[in-house]
Order: structure tokens, then sequence, then C-alpha cells
């Protein structure tokens, strides 16, 4: 026959039915012990030591709980990803700074404090030559001493403090500075200080 002649391929036609029993029967590739012969027919596990033979009872549901763990992994990836579109980073205009923060318009000054400052101090080489008086001004600062420290903040004419609200250690450690500090804030904001923390 001519090559444009010639008759399409036929191939074997397979029913839904004759597929799935195909499914059905796993393939299970094993390797055989030394001595062992292997089986003719791959569907016969009777010939099988018992112990071979739950293994390849086992296999067919290991994979299937190996698959249902790879989807259920997929999808928790798949929705932990943000479907929102990222949010606009802040740029600040002009027009945004308040007047009391305006270039000329502050005097600023970083006031670090407290019992843990005071703590943080000793282990370096400047705070380890504070006198003990120096020592008590700064464990002290925001609670028996502020009185003198907002008289002199207020001679200086500053409108802006940094205080340290938290140097990384535990809230328990933390919290009779904070305290102090919530006192602090109150005192700053009564007579025109802004605060940073």
């Amino acid at each position: 026959m001519a090559d444009s002649q010639q008759e399409p391929r036929k191939f074997p036609s397979l029913t839904v039915g004759s597929i799935q029993r195909g499914l059905d029967k796993p393939w299970i590739p094993t390797l055989l012990a030394r001595g062992e012969k292997k089986l003719d027919n791959k569907d016969n596990e009777e010939g099988l030591k018992p112990g071979r033979q739950q293994t390849a009872q086992s296999v067919p549901i290991a994979k299937k709980m190996g698959l249902i763990g790879l989807v259920a992994a997929s999808l928790l990836l798949c929705s932990a990803q943000s479907v929102e579109p990222a949010t606009k980073l802040y740029r600040a205009k002009p027009e945004d700074i308040p007047p009391w923060a305006e270039q000329g318009n502050f005097r600023f000054i970083r006031l670090d404090g407290g019992r843990i400052e005071s703590w943080k101090a000793e282990r370096t080489w400047w705070g380890k030559k504070f006198s003990a008086k120096e020592k008590d001004a700064l464990a002290h600062i925001y609670d028996r001493h502020f009185d003198q420290m907002l008289g002199l903040l207020k001679q200086a004419e500053f409108n802006w403090i940094w205080v340290t609200w938290s140097n990384g250690w535990s809230f328990e450690e933390e919290d009779e500075n904070r305290e102090n500090l919530k006192k602090v804030i109150v005192r700053c904001h009564e007579n025109g200080i802004h605060l940073s923390a």
C-alpha cells in the first residue's frame, strides 16, 4: 500500500472496568532475600512468607497516607499565601509633620535610665567608672530623681525626649521601669514635652 492509503493503527480498546481492575492490584517492586525465588504470578501473594504478605498489604496504605499528607501540606502552604495586595509603604510628607517637629522647632535629648539601664552600664568600661551618686541618678531617673530631671529639661527648653521603654529583658524584670515611665509620660505631656521610646 502507498503511504497515503495506510490504514490507521488500531489500538486495543480498554474498558473503564479493566483499567480500574488493573489499578486495584498494586505493583510493588520488592528485593528478594537471598535464596528466595521470584514468583511467576505477581498477583499471587500466597507464596510469600507471612511477614512479606503483611508488608505487601500495608505498602499501598502507607502510599495513600503519604499522598494524603502531601496534599494536606500543599493545601496548607497554598492557603498561607496572602491574597491581599501588599500594604503600601508609608512615606512621610512635609504636610504630615506636626509643627513642633519641624526643623528648628524642637530640642531633642535621649534620656536613658532605670534599674536595668544601671545594670547594663555596670557591664561597660565607662559605666564601671560611675560614682555611687551617678549610678543612683541613672537607676532612679524615672522615679525619685524625675522632678529634678524635669526641671532641667524645661530649663534647657527640651520639647522632645527619648526614653527607654524596653531593654529586651523579661516582662517581669522590666515591669517596674514601665510603671515608672507611665508616670513620666503623663508628667512630660503636662509640661509640653513629647516622647519617643
